[in-house]
C-alpha cells in the first residue's frame, strides 16, 4: 500500500458489513413477499448477487492516501523540536512512525543520503515518546523515556529521546526495531522526525 500515494485500498469490514446488510435486506424482502422462508436456490441467488457487488467494490477500490513522514534537513535543540516540522506535519511520536511500511517518506521535504533512494535516511533525529514529562532516563543508559521536559528544554543536563533506523542489520531485535533509540542532551542540535497530520 505504501508504494504510491494514489494506490487503492478496501476496508474489508465495511465490505462485509455492506454485504450483510444487502443480503439480509434482500432475504427479508423475499420473506415478506412470500409466506414461506426463502428456498435454498433463492439464498444462493442472493449470495451470487452479493459476490458480484463485492467484486465490483474490490476491483474499483477506494482511493487511499498514504500518510507521509520525513526527517528535517536542519538541526533543532530540544526546546525548538516541536516547531520544526512544516505545514501539515507535526513532530512524530515514535509509535506513529514505528512501522515505515505503512508510510511514504517525503523525499521532497526531508533529508536524504546518496543511497537513501525513495526511503528515509539512517540518521539520528528527535522523536516524541508518548510518555509523561521527563528530562532524564530512569535507568542510566536507557532510552525512550526522556523528552526534554516535553520539548521545552535546551539544557545540556536534560535528556531527550532520538531514534535512528538501524545501521547494523545483524543486531538482535528490540521493542522499537528496526529503530534504535538513544538518550541525547537537549542542547544537541538534531534533526526532527515529522509525520503528516
Amino acid at each position: 500500500m505504501s508504494k504510491e500515494l494514489g494506490k487503492k485500498c478496501v476496508t474489508l469490514a465495511s465490505v462485509a458489513l455492506a454485504g450483510a446488510v444487502v443480503l439480509g435486506h434482500g432475504l427479508a424482502g423475499k420473506v415478506e413477499a412470500q409466506s414461506a422462508p426463502p428456498t435454498h436456490q433463492q439464498i444462493l441467488n442472493q449470495i451470487g448477487s452479493l459476490q458480484s457487488t463485492v467484486n465490483g467494490i474490490v476491483s474499483s477500490g477506494v482511493a487511499c492516501k498514504v500518510r507521509r513522514y520525513y526527517q528535517t534537513t536542519d538541526g533543532h535543540q530540544g526546546d525548538t523540536a516541536l516547531a520544526a516540522c512544516g505545514t501539515g506535519f507535526h513532530m512524530a511520536s515514535q509509535w506513529e512512525i514505528l512501522d515505515t511500511s505503512n508510510l511514504k517518506y517525503a523525499t521532497e521535504l526531508g533529508f536524504a543520503f546518496t543511497d537513501s533512494g525513495a526511503g528515509p535516511p539512517t540518521r539520528i533525529g528527535w522523536t516524541r515518546t508518548g510518555g509523561g514529562t521527563a528530562g532524564a532516563e530512569p535507568i542510566p543508559g536507557s532510552a525512550g523515556f526522556s523528552n526534554c521536559f516535553v520539548w521545552t528544554s535546551q539544557d545540556s543536563a536534560d535528556r531527550g529521546t532520538a531514534v535512528i533506523l538501524s545501521l547494523n542489520w545483524k543486531i538482535p531485535s528490540v521493542v522499537v526495531s528496526p529503530w534504535e533509540a538513544q538518550s541525547r542532551g537537549c542542547n544537541e542540535s538534531l534533526p526532527v522526525w515529522c509525520v503528516e497530520d
